[in-house]
């Protein structure tokens, strides 16, 4: 509720973050509360570049909320997309592939494990992003014809490692359960 109470004033830069949780804070209401992508993007930018550990803690999805945030608003979509011209929303676009390619990689990682707890979660987790409505702009067949051929392929490339990842996170899985 305060924080509610102070965005306006935070949005208008008369008010920071004490801090990167606040940061955190302050992005998830943006995203999922007031529908504001750029200004959720900018600030989980803000709360990695001052604490790192949050991006990588793959189990609060910082880094996953922060692309969704920057794909959404690289897409045009949200409140605050209007005031973002094209090359802005390129960047965001970059910066959203960006995270979601760490994430993978962190993701992937987890295969290795050799836990099965660890190979479901990132089964479920990954192949969420495959029908997660936020990356349909830089997922999908329409989204991607929006995109210059150069960043398609390299959502393509990203597109094409996770279904890797997802089979090898699911074969892993088998020879676990078989044995």
């Amino acid at each position: 509720m305060e924080l509610d109470s102070q965005l306006p004033a935070v949005l208008r830069g008369e008010v920071k973050p004490r801090d990167a949780s606040e940061n955190i804070d302050i992005a998830w209401l943006c995203l999922w509360y007031k529908h504001q992508n750029a200004a959720a993007a900018r600030f989980y930018a803000e709360a990695f570049a001052a604490q790192p550990e949050l991006a990588a803690d793959l189990t609060k999805q910082h880094r996953y909320n922060a692309a969704c945030a920057a794909a959404l608003v690289g897409c045009a979509q949200g409140e605050d997309a209007g005031t973002l011209d094209e090359a802005e929303q390129a960047r965001l676009r970059s910066r959203a592939l960006d995270w979601l390619t760490a994430d993978l990689a962190h993701w992937a990682k987890q295969i290795d494990s050799a836990e099965p707890q660890a190979m479901a979660v990132t089964l479920k987790t990954l192949t969420h992003w495959q029908r997660d409505p936020d990356l349909a702009g830089v997922r999908d067949a329409e989204g991607l014809a929006n995109l210059a051929e150069a960043e398609q392929e390299s959502w393509r490339t990203l597109w094409a490692e996770l279904q890797r990842t997802i089979a090898s996170a699911r074969d892993a899985h088998r020879e676990f359960e078989n044995h």
